[in-house]
């Protein structure tokens, strides 16, 4: 039985695959520095440094949400594409129709807004260096079970403080 962080990473790599077969270029394209450092660390397989999948696509970390929202829409700094995937999942109902439900909104301009509904099964990437973006919950119940997602990006001081022990492994 695999853990649940193994699960959560197994999950995100099929949704980077399933995208990367529509934009072909997407595993290069995700962080090519992250690529490239990757690599090189496969010089050290025998410290376990390559056992996370998601790497080989250029992301160095994944993380899960529960009811995650996001309180202004904002740009971030990221050195990658944001992935996001949302997972299997209970989706309860009460009879008064109520459910956690997560969307996903691009902010166009300040007349134009996209909303993603964000179902099961759904994988999409984006910048969020350049859109302008936000997660919200619709129809927020705490009497039922949590919104799932699961998310994967690089930081620009993350991947500096990598590099930086990388390159003092190498002296």
């Amino acid at each position: 039985m695999l853990s649940i962080e193994n699960r959560i990473e197994c999950t995100m790599v099929k949704g980077i695959q399933t995208l990367s077969k529509k934009i072909h270029s997407l595993p290069t394209v995700g962080s090519p520095h992250v690529g490239t450092l990757t690599n090189y660390m496969e010089l050290y397989t025998e410290r376990e440094r390559m056992k996370h999948p998601i790497q080989h696509y250029g992301f160095l970390n994944c993380h899960i949400c529960f009811n995650a929202e996001t309180e202004n829409e904002h740009t971030e700094c990221d050195s990658s594409y944001t992935m996001i995937t949302v997972p299997n999942q209970l989706q309860t109902a009460s009879n008064d129709g109520k459910f956690n439900k997560g969307v996903f909104q691009f902010v166009i301009n300040n007349n134009e807004i996209v909303i993603l509904p964000m179902n099961v099964g759904l994988s999409f990437c984006y910048s969020g260096f350049l859109l302008t973006h936000r997660q919200q919950i619709y129809r927020k119940s705490e009497n039922y079970p949590e919104f799932v997602n699961i998310v994967t990006y690089n930081s620009r001081c993350f991947f500096e403080h990598m590099m930086e022990s990388f390159r003092r492994s190498m002296t």
